[in-house]
């Protein structure tokens, strides 16, 4: 029964079954945590959906991996911090604040990555345009949505309390992802920009300055800069041979000791406290920041080797589920083990970007590594799926064009063919 309505569904619409597929999954794994308040059942079964999800696809990358010989490191570094996070959880909170985080925030993150890994396996051109036109339209949604609610989309009667996404800061990870998405699309499958991504720039432009959000303003600008900047400098870009990265492992460092100093250092605070308050009347703000920041530091330096565990910094100041910058928010959860299998993604993604032999995708992608880890000095990016997963696109590169990537034996991990040989080895020994 279930099959026939999906084939009646396939043959009216004309969508193949994987755009739906996708599409579904996008919506959900972006769907806001908070959008039901309190412990509604509404709020509830979308968290047990996202669950659902994960299990599935992992499930299904499990049986990539054992019949394929494919590994992705980065999601396998990303393993290793939720296991930090799990341990130092398990010492540091009560189970039941580790049960929240993982089934709201973990477990969706990387459900989100496997998606996007799966995706480029099996088809990249519909994952790349399904999550355009699909983060594109709620996006769309919820600038029309503060245009007919202009005191806010949280009074909405929809579903109890409806925060379509989320609060001002959470509305940047939202339109990032889609500003990558469209960027990806433009460059790999489109000659021109479509009218919805005009629509898209528009709701980007009057929802990040209804709010005034100091972080979207600045992430719309890089973004907006980085595209202008591929697409003027195209002619530069045709060449498809090697190219290095060492610019960007130098502007990854800066911009780690950077923050690093700005956060340690006490020289910088009225300055940027002032610059805050000038430009976007949020001096009180950075303020705030500041002193979770100092708080955090202090966890830190009880638990330097595991952390606090991942509801640490709400123990703190009862308030958030993370310390507003990225490299100390995941150093204050998993301590300096998670934050080395952070910064160890970061490296397989950036070192990957290298074998890209479209120079101008290989650039627009630096790009938004960029822009997220200048995203990571006022938050915390590194544990939210709505942002990690362009590590999965910048590790797998390469593999993004039309057709797909199931015949290419070029996504056989070395190790993992190995690992399997010695396994099957074992076994015949066994049997013999």
């Amino acid at each position: 029964m279930m099959m026939e309505i999906w084939n009646s569904v396939k043959e009216r619409t004309h969508i193949p079954g994987k755009t739906i597929v996708f599409s579904l999954l996008f919506v959900l794994f972006f769907f806001p945590q908070g959008i039901v308040s309190g412990n509604d059942a509404g709020d509830l079964f979308v968290a047990y959906l996202k669950i659902f999800a994960f299990f599935a696809l992992a499930f299904c990358y499990l049986s990539l991996i054992v019949r394929k010989q494919i590994f992705n490191y980065v999601l396998g570094a990303y393993c290793g911090l939720y296991l930090a996070l799990l341990c130092s959880g398990m010492i540091h909170n009560e189970v039941y604040e580790v049960m929240v985080f993982f089934a709201r925030h973990a477990l969706p993150a990387m459900g989100l990555m496997l998606l996007t890994e799966i995706g480029i396996y099996y088809d990249p051109r519909r994952l790349i345009e399904t999550g355009a036109g699909t983060l594109s339209f709620l996006c769309i949604l919820n600038a029309v949505l503060m245009l007919v609610y202009p005191e806010g989309v949280g009074y909405v009667p929809i579903y109890g309390r409806v925060n379509f996404l989320e609060t001002d800061n959470g509305m940047t990870c939202y339109y990032f992802a889609a500003f990558c998405f469209i960027g990806l699309r433009r460059i790999l499958y489109r000659k021109r920009f479509l009218w919805v991504d005009l629509a898209f720039l528009v709701s980007f432009i009057y929802s990040q300055f209804h709010v005034f959000c100091g972080l979207g303003i600045l992430s719309f600008v890089m973004l907006s800069g980085v595209l202008l900047y591929v697409f003027y400098r195209r002619g530069a870009f045709t060449d498809s041979g090697k190219h290095t990265n060492v610019s960007f492992w130098m502007i990854y460092v800066v911009i780690m000791i950077g923050q690093l100093w700005i956060i340690l250092g006490n020289f910088w605070t009225s300055f940027l406290t002032n610059l805050a308050e000038q430009i976007f009347g949020k001096g009180e703000s950075f303020q705030v920041r500041r002193m979770i920041w100092q708080g955090a530091l202090e966890q830190i330096a009880e638990s330097p080797l595991l952390g606090k565990g991942p509801a640490a910094i709400a123990l703190i100041y009862k308030i958030e589920w993370y310390s507003h910058n990225g490299f100390l928010d995941v150093a204050l959860k998993s301590g300096l083990i998670g934050l080395t299998f952070c910064i160890v993604s970061h490296c397989l993604a950036i070192a990957k970007l290298k074998k890209a032999a479209d120079r101008m995708l290989a650039v627009f992608v630096y790009g938004c590594l960029l822009v997220l880890f200048m995203i990571a000095f006022l938050e915390g990016p590194f544990l939210q799926g709505k942002y990690i997963f362009m590590f999965v696109i910048a590790y797998r590169i390469a593999y993004l064009n039309d057709k797909s990537c199931q015949n290419n034996s070029a996504w056989k991990d070395p190790l993992v063919e190995k690992m399997t040989a010695r396994l099957m080895r074992r076994e015949d020994k066994e049997q013999a």
